[in-house]
């Protein structure tokens, strides 16, 4: 566990974690959307490279819907992305 870990909480292995994919579908919302907002800081992530590239934390898009507001065509979607 590295320090930013601790700082948040817990590790990886402990968090749930979802894809840029998911996050789009979820949101109802383009990929390039997703990584657009995560290259901007706007939703924070992790690029873990490879085949594998960005993750996000379930905490950190709740903060993210929270922040922003719901859309008005996808309400309840903070709801729905739990169920992933």
């Amino acid at each position: 566990m590295n320090q930013e870990d601790s700082k948040q909480g817990g590790t990886v292995i402990d968090e749930r974690w979802f894809s840029v994919d998911q996050i789009a579908e979820r949101l109802q919302v383009t990929e390039e959307t997703v990584r657009r907002w995560l290259r901007s800081g706007e939703l924070p992530g992790r690029n873990f490279g490879g085949r594998t590239g960005y993750r996000i934390r379930e905490a950190d898009v709740n903060a993210f819907l929270e922040r922003v507001g719901p859309r008005e065509e996808a309400p309840g979607q903070q709801m729905a992305l739990a169920a992933v």
